[in-house]
């Protein structure tokens, strides 16, 4: 009777079915079951989650999620059941601490979910296949032992991973949430600051641990079905073959063993019935740790098509002729798959968003029609369309997304199918169910899914979304305009809903997406729903000539729309604008009266005449010499006016401001540029944007006296005004936006602000820390409009040399410069990998090389501390810009000569120090890879280890991108590490003996001869990555190079790493010391018998023009940081090799670019301009 047990992970055990027990006994030898029925019966008791009542009885904890509430998709799934509880006290002294939640928890159970998959899947998959093999061994239909193991893996798996995760889950969650509370509190804490922690974590660990658990339960149980259908697929192909064939099926030895089994429990030939299918069925409706789930509940939810579908529309009780329906349903999944494999078939899948997400589509389909009668199956089938739709589709009708002819076609084909593919499901669910299903989707998914605006108007336009649902949910991303991304993208969708859906009429937009209409009604409040007065456009230039003309304006004109928040406003359709509702005054300011309108007119009257007057006074020769003076005299005025009377109005103060100078900017710019030279009409637009940014400096400089917290919140809040009026200028205006206003404020303000101060030097790290955070939101990949302005600002002299050399905290400011430079670099990166630049990039390029040379040049230090994350962000073709990074040695330290006859590498004091690192390398391996690299290192024991190792660092079999590129530099530095660390506890030097027959030499030799090609290619880069400046590093892995190539079993390897290392060289300058004296020690040492291989003379040219010459003239020459010899015949040498083998326009060699030693120190790249 053990089966029943674990039919059933709740304590239901139905021990008078007497057929349950027949289909478990039969044809399983008792012997051969006893582990396995102790095993599955220990299962069941343990998997109940049960409290402790007061009486001592075992009261089981209600489950709070159904199967199908979880989205593991990503973190960000966990977002919508979070339980924050907002009374307890530490959110309401700290309410900014509640964003920190979701990722203390997210990096809780990436800590738990590797180890506990494995083990859970492991175990449930042996129980799982030996029961369901012999159960089914007389099971002629494979479709059966398919659903029947499905069934039992998710509940064996969850019922594993459950019992084995929660309790550390629990203490794991707790200690991620402390941490992060007390880091985030940035100060001491006080013994009472504690004890709200430790509450506020345990009162959130204890409400949320079942979430986290699922997420983890779900994972394993998703992750665990198709790898039992792999260990199941040589029993669905016999049975196939068999049917074929036109004979019966019968596993000659179970039928034996059945022949032997009493009457009342033996198996017999045939198909089963219903009745003895039902203790597989029960897994499905009973998950551990889930909701008991029917299979109306994955359907549909009864509570919503009750109230909202005809009883036409309810879902069918299955008839006898339903067979003869699910097979049509199956029929047509086919056939459409079928037309989705002609169409790959024909064109293959190019790199495009929308053929992937076609051919993700058709994966899905497949799977759905193997098995559709699973509820699970066609739940999954809809995220899955629906999050490649977000993710890809792009509407090829408009002009404005300028996608290639290629791309337009497989957009329409992403639209077909996934039409298509509807229509076939309405077959089987009514509509609003599938509707329901789809924004439960959308609400799930990841942000930047949700925010595309032609899959979300393909959506409405087919009624796919329940309007009220996502009408709450588009509402609360809004925040009243806080989120200009969600803001910009909801007023795009309801321009859409009504321009190019007639059946979206004003009133039915309306009715069903209040909620996204307040929302939008309450952003226009904050002083962005009137122009800019033209006459302010004046005050840009200096006012000896055109003061007359302020205020020459009639009182009752108004000029037309300008301002940023204008063309938001007027870029929804009309009728929507006079349906939003309109709200009282904000702030409950007594200055401002009447409704919204009249509000924001006036307002925007006293704050062009505050800024007017202040462009006039500042540029004084009194205010010049007495700015404080003339500070007080403005700030007079702002209280008389009452624009700075609260914390609201202060904010909507320095937006207006921020609108208006732009705006002027923008005016000059169009009016100016054809009658005047550009630094004429730059000049003028600085007049006002100088001005402006004086104010800001000045207030936040001289608030609220030696309060330096009020200094660091307004220069934030001003910081953040800038920010936000960027982003919306940016998707606005499109290809019209301009970066200059935005880049003349910033780098002004940061001048100002950073330049030495009594008033500001206590506060120094943190305004760097507020314009490093502005600078990240304004990073290229956000911002691609603003790349060239942002590179300029990032490059500037003032803004290196105050992070880098004046700083107060300098091991904090380098770690943020070194994230803004990733950043860079992350956006160049796609476009660095192919072949042919655009313009445009090929001048950023050539920008960001100057960066790089200039930091190589006054700041190597950063360099050398943080070339293991730059590297990790720079593609592997990009090899100059590689050499650069590497190139970088400590300030006080002088090079040893690597062509010197004398030099004694092995005998140099720097290479036994280690290089100072401000990287923790692990850290970046996950914990179940780095569990494993630690025993194998500790223990030298495990045997399948290496033959493993391969595939944990391969993420996919996509080539070109089949290895994590991060987590294999990390297991390369991490080992070395570990191996350097050794040999100096033993007091001995490195050496190729001792290095060689070791567990950390072992790691190197294995992932050498069992990677593929791209995979040796990463390893040894990852290698030469480390050959720099003289330390143990780079002492280590020149030997673990040469070694490797010594011990090759195949001239394949010594072909790739002569490859990796005669790519970097023939690069121009810089090039690496390490890389130098360890290709130099190659060629010269007989014993490598470099000259004898194949493979040197596998092109004439590099034979002719450069191993021969080299060979010859055993390296005579070197470059000008070793001034004991000349350089000009090397570089020339491996130049002429570059453009013999690469073309003289090999992307990566840059001709132009200068060299540190040409720069002259605190110097900054040319301005670029866009």
């Amino acid at each position: 009777m053990h089966f029943q047990i674990a039919a059933s992970p709740v304590p239901t055990v139905r021990a008078n079915s007497e057929t349950s027990a027949e289909i478990v006994v039969a044809g399983i030898p008792q012997t051969a079951t006893t582990d396995v029925d102790h095993l599955i019966g220990n299962l069941s008791s343990i998997t109940m989650l049960r409290s402790q009542s007061p009486s001592g009885a075992q009261v089981q904890t209600p489950a709070h999620f159904h199967y199908h509430d979880i989205n593991i998709v990503s973190f960000d799934g966990l977002t919508p059941h979070l339980k924050l509880s907002a009374s307890l006290p530490l959110f309401q002294l700290n309410p900014q601490l509640k964003h920190v939640v979701r990722p203390a928890i997210s990096h809780a159970i990436k800590e738990l979910i590797g180890p506990v998959t494995e083990r859970a899947i492991r175990i449930a998959m042996h129980v799982t296949e030996h029961i369901c093999k012999k159960d089914f061994a007389l099971e002629p239909d494979e479709q059966k032992i398919r659903r029947a193991s499905q069934h039992m893996i998710r509940a064996m798996t969850a019922g594993m991973a459950s019992i084995t995760c929660r309790e550390p889950l629990s203490s794991t969650v707790l200690g991620f949430l402390k941490t992060a509370f007390t880091n985030s509190l940035r100060c001491s804490i006080t013994p009472e600051q504690q004890k709200l922690i430790d509450e506020a974590a345990t009162t959130i660990a204890e409400d949320n641990v079942e979430l986290a658990t699922n997420f983890i339960v779900k994972t394993a149980c998703e992750k665990a079905t198709p790898e039992m259908d792999k260990r199941l697929e040589s029993e669905f192909a016999t049975r196939k073959q068999y049917r074929l064939e036109g004979r019966q099926y019968a596993d000659p030895v179970a039928l034996a063993r059945a022949q032997q089994m009493p009457e009342k429990i033996r198996l017999r030939v045939g198909s089963m019935t219903n009745q003895q299918m039902v203790v597989y069925d029960e897994f499905s409706s009973r998950i551990c740790g889930f909701k008991p789930t029917t299979a109306e509940d994955m359907i549909v939810d009864f509570s919503v098509m009750k109230s909202s579908t005809p009883t036409s529309m309810q879902p069918v009780v299955q008839q006898p002729g339903m067979d003869k329906e699910v097979e049509q349903f199956v029929t047509a999944l086919q056939l459409l798959v079928h037309d989705i494999d002609s169409i790959l078939s024909a064109y293959g899948v190019p790199n495009y968003r929308a053929s992937a997400a076609v051919a993700n589509i058709r994966d899905a389909i497949s799977q759905l029609a193997s098995n559709p009668r699973e509820p699970i199956q066609m739940h999954n089938c809809i995220q899955r369309i629906v999050e490649q739709v977000l993710c890809a589709y792009r509407n090829a009708d408009f002009q404005q997304h300028q996608l290639s002819p290629p791309e337009i076609d497989w957009n329409r084909r992403l639209k077909d199918v996934f039409l298509q593919l509807c229509r076939i499901l309405l077959t089987q669910i009514p509509l609003g169910d599938l509707a329901r299903r789809v924004t439960r989707v959308i609400v799930d998914c990841r942000l930047d899914y949700r925010f595309n605006v032609d899959a979300m108007d393909l959506l409405a336009k087919h009624m796919l979304i329940q309007m009220n649902v996502y009408d709450q949910n588009l509402a609360m991303l809004i925040d009243s305009g806080s989120n200009f991304e969600a803001l910009i993208f909801a007023q795009r969708f309801l321009k859409l809903l009504t321009l190019n859906n007639p059946t979206h009429s004003r009133q039915a937009v309306s009715e069903s997406m209040p909620l996204t209409m307040e929302q939008l009604a309450k952003a226009q409040q904050f002083g962005q729903n009137r122009p800019t007065p033209e006459s302010f456009a004046t005050a840009a230039v200096p006012l000896s000539n055109e003061v007359a003309l302020i205020g020459s304006r009639s009182v009752t004109s108004l000029p037309p729309p300008s301002t940023i928040a204008d063309r938001v406003h007027n870029s929804l359709p009309a009728t929507l604008v006079a349906s939003m509702p309109l709200s009282g005054p904000v702030g409950g300011s007594t200055h401002l009266r009447g409704d919204n309108m009249e509000d924001g007119a006036e307002l925007q009257s006293k704050v062009e005449m505050i800024l007017r007057e202040w462009i006039q006074l500042c540029y004084t020769p009194q205010a010049q010499k007495e700015p404080q003076q003339a500070l007080a005299q403005i700030v007079h005025v702002m209280h008389e006016q009452g624009v700075i009377s609260t914390d609201e109005m202060i904010t909507r103060f320095f937006r207006l401001c921020t609108e208006m100078c732009v705006d002027v900017s923008y005016r000059l710019i169009k009016n100016d540029v054809s009658s005047h030279p550009t630094t004429v009409v730059r000049q003028r637009c600085y007049y006002t944007l100088d001005a402006f940014v004086k104010l800001t400096c000045l207030m936040i400089k001289h608030s609220d006296g030696s309060q330096y917290q009020t200094k660091i919140n307004l220069l934030k809040k001003v910081l953040n005004i800038i920010t936000n009026v960027l982003h919306l200028d940016h998707e606005v205006r499109g290809t019209d936006f301009h970066s200059m206003p935005y880049q003349r404020i910033l780098i002004i303000m940061f001048n100002e602000l950073t330049a030495p101060d009594p008033t500001l030097d206590v506060i120094s790290w943190h305004i760097l820390e507020a314009f490093g955070q502005a600078l990240f939101i304004l990073q290229p990949r956000r911002v691609p409009g603003f790349a060239y302005a942002w590179l300029d600002i990032i490059g500037h002299r003032n803004f290196i040399g105050r992070l880098l050399k004046e700083s107060a905290e300098p091991m904090k400011t380098a770690a943020m410069y070194t994230q803004l430079i990733i950043c860079h670099l992350k956006f160049l990166a796609p476009f660095l990998r192919n072949i042919q630049l655009p313009k445009s990039i090929a001048m950023m390029y050539k920008g960001t090389l100057r960066v790089l040379l200039v930091i190589l040049h006054d700041f190597p230090e950063l360099l050398c501390e943080y070339h293991i994350v730059i590297c990790d962000t720079i593609p592997p073709n990009c090899v100059q810009l590689r050499n650069l990074v590497l190139s970088a040695y400590p300030k006080n330290m002088r090079l040893p000569d690597p062509f010197g006859s004398n030099l004694k590498v092995d005998s140099l004091l720097e290479m036994t120090q280690e290089p100072k690192m401000n990287i923790n390398m692990a850290a970046i391996i996950p914990p179940d890879l780095r569990t494993q690299l630690d025993d194998y290192l500790n223990t030298r024991s495990s045997v399948d280890f290496h033959a493993n190792l391969p595939s944990l660092l391969q993420v996919s079999n996509i080539a070109g991108s089949k290895y994590n590129t991060t987590v294999m530099n990390a297991v390369v530095i991490y080992v070395g590490m570990r191996a350097i660390q050794a040999i100096h506890e033993k007091q001995q030097c490195i050496t190729m003996t001792t290095i060689a027959h070791t567990a950390y030499m072992d790691i190197f030799q294995n992932l050498a001869v069992s990677l593929c090609t791209e995979g040796r290619y990463l390893l040894f880069n990852a290698i030469a990555n480390q050959l720099r400046y003289p330390n143990s590093h780079t002492h280590y892995f020149s030997c673990t190079l040469l070694y490797l190539f010594l011990e090759a079993n195949t001239e394949v390897i010594q072909e790739q790493i002569t490859r990796i290392l005669f790519e970097r060289l023939v690069a121009l300058r810089p090039h690496p010391w390490g890389l130098l004296i360890t290709f130099i020690e190659l060629i010269k040492n007989p014993s490598y018998s470099f000259w004898k291989h194949e493979f040197v003379r596998c092109a004439p040219e590099i034979e002719r023009h450069c191993f021969i010459n080299i060979q010859d003239d055993e390296l005579a020459t070197t470059d000008d940081r070793f001034p004991n010899h000349e350089s000009d015949y090397y570089f020339r040498l491996f130049q002429s090799v570059a453009n013999s083998c690469m073309g003289s326009n090999a992307r990566h060699i840059n001709a132009n670019a200068p060299h540190a030693s040409q720069l002259p120190a605190g110097s900054s790249p040319q301005t670029i301009q866009q």
